[in-house]
């Protein structure tokens, strides 16, 4: 008996693409010839051939399956990656999401200890949040979160972004007029007043 291993984009209707034959003795056959890299993320019908050897079809089995080589990703974070704020006790807030299969965990983690965990699966997309509240109030200095996630294919997503807290007032502090204050005689050729900032 000849199987042969095909497969095609879920839902197509285009011809199956042949990824190996095997010449089958006994009644079991183990194919590990496709490597699933090659077709990409996505989802596919893996279908199995079976001939006898005098080339009539005996049977055909199919089964849905979805390839996903990629890790997860992150959509957005806050406060952004690089950013200058002025809140001293910012919401810490990321999305992460995974377009193939969905996420099994997820977690975000601040450096003073403050972290979310999510373990639920079954999404494709969780947002994550460290509430202001939860930590004492933030020195004018660089900070970061890290990020960690897991799809259910296992991909890992691993990595962190920074942001400073600069709560310092870099402006102006004294101001002068000209003319000083007090009752001012303007005529219809001397209407200014200067302001000077130090």
């Amino acid at each position: 008996v000849n199987v042969t291993f095909e497969f095609r984009d879920q839902g197509s209707s285009d011809s199956f693409v042949p990824i190996g034959t095997e010449d089958v003795g006994g009644s079991e056959v183990t194919y590990s010839g496709w490597n699933l890299a090659e077709p990409g993320s996505g989802e596919y019908e893996l279908q199995v051939r079976t001939q006898d050897t005098d080339g009539n079809q005996v049977d055909t089995a199919s089964i849905d399956i979805t390839v996903d080589n990629s890790a997860p990703s992150i959509s957005s974070e806050s406060p952004e990656e690089e950013s200058v704020i002025s809140n001293d006790n910012p919401d810490i807030d990321v999305t992460i999401e995974d377009t193939t299969s969905n996420l099994q965990n997820a977690s975000v983690s601040f450096e003073d200890g403050s972290e979310d965990l999510w373990n639920d699966g079954g999404q494709n997309s969780v947002d994550l949040s460290i509430d202001g509240g939860d930590y004492d109030s933030l020195d004018d200095d660089e900070y970061t979160v890290d990020y960690e996630a897991y799809d259910e294919a296992g991909n890992q997503l691993t990595g962190s972004w920074s942001f400073t807290v600069d709560t310092s007032y870099d402006g102006p502090e004294d101001f002068s007029f000209d003319p000083s204050p007090g009752v001012i005689d303007v005529d219809e050729e001397d209407r200014e007043i200067d302001v000077t900032l130090e």
